[in-house]
């Protein structure tokens, strides 16, 4: 849970984000021009996008931001509104200013217009993939290739498949943010109480994954939470 907005002021990253876009320029710097940035859920890693993006307009070149579901998109529109940064956007039903240097779409959408032959926008300097333990899909691949000298640095909380696709297939370097014991302590992120049934805690000492539903939802919220905000 975000205890505090992912800037410390308007338009300025906490040290951490800092330090991790330094360690990744290195690896750009190096020829390494595809990685991905970890970062915990709440850590703020579309600051980060937004921050690269206004550094990618204010050396003139181009960058593009890909999400794959609406609210993502609308989501990073009012981070880029914070760090200033003017854009555009391609997506069903919403698509404007095609023509500004920083694009951020829907990779469904982009996706459909290189199918159609739609005028594509110009070359991209850099693109950035949110969600990107999704980007060894098809989908994203073609994607990438449309812009193959563009730099490539993609964002996610879990760098890992469940398909067992490598995605070292295609990034060539992994960068983490800082663990959420440090967002705890530094008191960026709420330290959660979990509580765990007993005969689910039991099966998971023995080895075993119970299929079924462990405990009983109802009567273990009205002992911790009973009367508290809750999401089921």
């Amino acid at each position: 849970i975000a205890a505090a907005p992912p800037t410390t002021k308007h338009g300025e990253l906490r040290v951490y984000k800092l330090d991790v876009e330094t360690r990744a320029r290195k690896h750009i710097a190096a020829g390494k021009k595809r990685g991905i940035i970890q970062g915990e859920t709440g850590s703020g890693k579309s600051a980060n996008i937004a921050h690269m993006a206004r550094l990618c307009l204010d050396k003139q070149r181009r960058c593009l931001i890909l999400a794959d579901r609406r609210r993502l998109i609308t989501q990073m529109g009012g981070m880029l509104n914070t760090f200033e940064v003017p854009f555009g956007v391609i997506m069903a039903g919403e698509t404007r200013h095609t023509h500004y240097p920083c694009i951020v779409a829907s990779k469904d959408t982009i996706a459909s217009w290189g199918k159609r032959d739609f005028d594509m926008p110009d070359p991209f300097d850099l693109i950035m993939t949110d969600e990107a333990h999704r980007g060894m899909a098809e989908s994203y691949q073609r994607l990438y290739k449309w812009w193959p000298n563009a730099v490539s640095v993609g964002f996610t909380a879990t760098p890992a498949r469940a398909d067992g696709k490598f995605l070292s297939d295609y990034f060539q370097w992994l960068e983490c943010m800082v663990p959420s014991s440090q967002l705890i302590a530094e008191g960026w992120l709420i330290k959660p109480e979990v509580y765990v049934p007993l005969e689910l805690a039991k099966a998971r000492k023995n080895g075993k994954r119970p299929k079924n539903l462990c405990g009983d939802p109802v009567s273990h919220w009205k002992l911790h939470a009973f009367g508290l905000p809750t999401i089921a």
